[in-house]
């Protein structure tokens, strides 16, 4: 089968392509054995150099700067913040564009910052004034109801008083006044109640029940004895007196009918008067006798029933009436008390409403910001994250909250930088320490600063994302006057906690053993001599030794690897046969053998930034040197394998890895 031309020219294309690939793929395999081959080489000189000699450093004295080193970003110390005040969510109308410097001109003719929308907010303040009018018509009902009752409360009082008064009048009249005093004294002592029990009211002293079941007894004992005493008076002395005279008038109309009735019957026996005259005095007589029998009785009945009766109803009447007053006097104050409480409750109301209303006003009024003193226009949203489509960015159309902040005006003239202090520092770091401060923006210039405040608490704006990771917000204020420096910048603060003179110190890499046994290790007669030393406080990258060593002696940087942590120490200066395993010309300088890690930061490396956005500190350097001169902090992990043997101890108790 024979090809067409177009076939042909592809094939030909094709077979220059493979070919093009394949000596691309060779090309590149070449370049890298000849690479390997070259880094092999260097690796094995500088594994046996290293290996021939040992790199050590020289002890001695002199300065130590013990400092805290952390990362943060500037920022100003105080600032104006506008905070929106309205109600639920309103919408951005206008916002100043971000970044505009507000000059005093500014201030003075009240420049706009931002205006929120105040439709929804106007249309609330009115339904709130309608409802302020109507709570204050109540408050006005409620008040002249009030008085109304005072008026009733009065009224009554007066008729209560008037009907005791009556009563009182109506047993004098009756019986006298001194018989009436000594009937009221007698009810009253009769029916008082002991001691803690019920009064009934301000006139009498016991209440109805009580009265009713002694006052007939007492009453009755006292009409007995001074019914026939000349202390009787009124119209009962004259009602006795009256029925008394009847019957003496009784008894002489019918001695005198006797009398007639016996000269009649003489008169009669002599002829002189006749049958029917007789018959008549006879019957004269009679109706003497009933008339005598009809007085007497009517006295008697009198002195056992009317009398005892009318006085008993009369007093009766009298304790009614100092009963209905004591009735008439607590209905009057609980009906006043309930329109007392109507009238607060309707004032507390109208109160609210008005405060209500004066609030919307008041928002109202908030709705437009102006500038107030001048600064940089730095909107509350900037630097912050949109977690999950939460976003406050402020723009105009975007809807805000109450409370939340809008806009922030920093203030130049206290500039600082905000840290995040690790908790293994914060004992050192306190207010009044001198700092140093470095920033991104101005490289080779170094800030003056001091430590202005350290948070008490840590904070825990990001402690859901790393529940063991504690820091302390810690600002530093900047001395001098920085124009050049604005906030959001990033910056390294170094805070110096204290400075020791002349003492032994030696790097954190040449320091081996355990956390509560240090060891280093001297180059002595071509041999590494183990020594155990004190160590003391501990900067970035070197730690003090207290004991053990001496000035001019040299230690190695790479000490000889641990076989076991809690082996039986050597005597003092015994030469430790074990070769050394690391490769210190692998390690980047300033770091203990296989580097150190960080308790506390999920094994950051030294040097690296917290989950915060600080710089960590290793914890026996800057961060925080060993607890006691006696013996550092202890290890989280005394051991930890690797490829078969364990890693020499750190001074801050960790242990590393070769790297």
């Amino acid at each position: 089968m024979t090809m067409t031309t177009t076939s042909a020219s592809r094939f030909a294309r094709f077979t220059r392509a493979r070919g093009n690939a394949r000596f691309a793929v060779l090309s590149i395999l070449a370049v890298g054995l000849l690479g390997a081959g070259i880094w092999f080489g260097f690796f094995r000189d500088a594994t046996t150099a290293d290996a021939d000699r040992p790199l050590t450093a020289p002890l001695a004295r002199g300065p130590l700067r013990i400092t805290v080193l952390e990362s943060g970003n500037l920022d100003s110390l105080r600032s104006h913040k506008v905070v929106n005040v309205v109600e639920g969510k309103t919408a951005i109308d206008y916002v100043i564009p971000e970044g505009t410097v507000l000059t005093e001109d500014d201030v003075k003719n009240k420049t706009v910052l931002l205006r929120l929308n105040s439709a929804s907010l106007e249309e609330r303040r009115v339904k709130q004034e309608i409802e302020v009018s109507a709570a204050r018509d109540g408050h006005a009902n409620a008040v002249t109801a009030l008085e109304i009752q005072y008026q009733q409360s009065a009224s009554d009082l007066r008729k209560a008083d008037l009907t005791v008064r009556f009563a009182r009048l109506d047993l004098q009249r009756y019986v006298g006044k001194v018989f009436a005093g000594q009937l009221l004294e007698v009810a009253e002592d009769a029916t008082a109640v002991p001691e803690g029990g019920t009064d009934a009211g301000a006139d009498t002293k016991v209440p109805a029940v009580a009265r009713k079941a002694g006052i007939a007894s007492a009453v009755r004992r006292l009409i007995s004895s001074l019914l026939e005493s000349e202390g009787l008076e009124g119209e009962s002395l004259q009602r006795i007196r009256l029925l008394t005279s009847d019957i003496r008038l009784a008894d002489e109309e019918h001695r005198r009918a006797a009398e007639k009735l016996k000269h009649s019957v003489r008169l009669e026996a002599k002829g002189y008067v006749s049958r029917e005259d007789l018959e008549a005095d006879k019957l004269g007589l009679e109706r003497r006798e009933i008339e005598q029998q009809r007085s007497r009785t009517a006295r008697e009945q009198y002195v056992s029933y009317d009398f005892p009766k009318d006085v008993e109803k009369l007093l009766s009447d009298v304790l009614e009436a100092y009963d209905q007053r004591s009735r008439t006097k607590k209905t009057s104050a609980a009906a006043e008390a309930q329109k007392q409480s109507a009238v607060t409750a309707r004032s507390k109301q109208l109160k609210l409403k008005q405060r209500r209303l004066e609030s919307f006003e008041a928002q109202a009024e908030s709705c437009i910001f102006y500038a107030t003193k001048p600064g940089l226009v730095v909107y509350a949203s900037s630097g912050s994250g949109h977690w999950r489509g939460n976003d406050d960015r402020i723009h105009e159309g975007a809807s805000v909250r109450q409370g939340q902040s809008l806009i922030t005006i920093p203030d130049p003239t206290s500039l600082g930088v905000v840290i995040k202090v690790h908790e293994t520092a914060i004992d050192k770091v306190r207010v009044g320490l001198e700092a140093s401060i470095e920033v991104d923006a101005a490289p080779g210039e170094r800030f003056r600063g001091r430590v202005a405040e350290v948070a008490r608490l840590p904070d825990s704006a990001d402690r859901w994302l790393n529940p063991d990771l504690k820091v302390y917000t810690t600002k530093i204020q900047l001395q001098g006057d920085n124009p050049d420096l604005k906030p959001g910048m990033s910056a390294q603060v170094e805070i110096l906690v204290t400075t020791l003179d002349n003492v032994l110190a030696a790097p954190v890499q040449a320091i081996a053993g355990t956390a509560d046994k240090p060891v280093v290790y001297v180059w002595e007669d071509g041999e590494p001599k183990r020594r155990s030393v004190v160590l003391g406080l501990a900067s970035e990258h070197l730690v003090e030794l207290k004991s053990g060593v001496e000035v001019g002696e040299r230690l190695l940087l790479d000490p000889p690897r641990e076989t076991r942590l809690d082996q039986t120490e050597p005597e003092h200066g015994a030469p430790v046969k074990d070769k050394p395993t690391g490769q210190p010309g692998n390690r980047r300088k300033g770091r203990p053998a296989g580097g150190t890690k960080r308790p506390g930061y999920g094994g950051k490396k030294r040097g690296s930034r917290d989950g915060a956005g600080a710089k960590s500190a290793p914890k026996g350097e800057a961060a925080g040197a060993p607890k006691s001169e006696a013996s550092p902090p202890a290890p989280k992990r005394a051991k930890r394998a690797n490829r078969g043997g364990a890693k020499p101890a750190q001074p801050n108790g960790s242990t590393g890895t070769t790297r």
